[in-house]
C-alpha cells in the first residue's frame, strides 16, 4: 500500500475516533446548531466509507495476488468493485437491510456522507495508486 493510502487510513481513523470521543461531545455540549450535530453525527459515516473502501481495495489486490484466476483482473476493475460493493453495504444498511454494523436508523444526510466518501477515496485511489508496484 502506498504511503499516502496508508497515511490517509490512519488519519481518517483518528477524525472517527477523534469526532466520536472529543468533538461530538463537546460539540452537543455547547452548540445548539442541527447544521453542526447533523455533521458530527455523519463524519463516522465519511470515515466508515473511506476505511471500508481501503481494506476491500486491499484484500482484493492480496486475493488476486494468491488466486492465479484472478492474476487478470485489472486494477480499475479492483478499485471500482471495492467501491460497488461498500456502496451496497452502506447502502443496504441505511435502508434496514442488515444490522451488520450495529443499530442505525435511517438519515439521508449520513448516506450523502457516505457516498461522499465512496467518491472521495475511490477518485483518490484511482488516481494516485494502491500500490507501491505494478501488481
Amino acid at each position: 500500500m502506498k504511503p499516502h493510502i496508508q497515511r490517509l487510513f490512519v488519519l481518517t481513523f483518528v477524525l472517527f475516533i477523534g469526532n466520536k470521543l472529543v468533538l461530538r461531545p463537546w460539540l452537543l455540549e455547547t452548540s445548539d446548531s442541527a447544521v453542526l450535530q447533523g455533521l458530527v453525527y455523519s463524519v463516522p459515516n465519511f470515515c466508515e466509507a473511506v476505511m471500508g473502501v481501503i481494506i476491500l481495495t486491499n484484500l482484493a489486490l492480496y486475493a488476486r495476488r494468491s488466486i492465479k484466476a484472478l492474476s487478470t483482473i485489472s486494477n480499475a476493475m479492483i478499485y471500482n468493485a471495492a467501491t460497488l460493493i461498500a456502496l451496497i453495504y452502506v447502502i443496504t444498511q441505511e435502508y434496514g437491510g442488515h444490522s451488520l454494523g450495529g443499530n442505525n436508523t435511517y438519515d439521508p444526510i449520513d448516506v450523502l456522507a457516505s457516498i461522499l466518501g465512496l467518491v472521495f477515496i475511490n477518485r483518490v485511489i484511482a488516481e494516485t495508486g494502491f500500490e507501491n508496484r505494478n501488481a
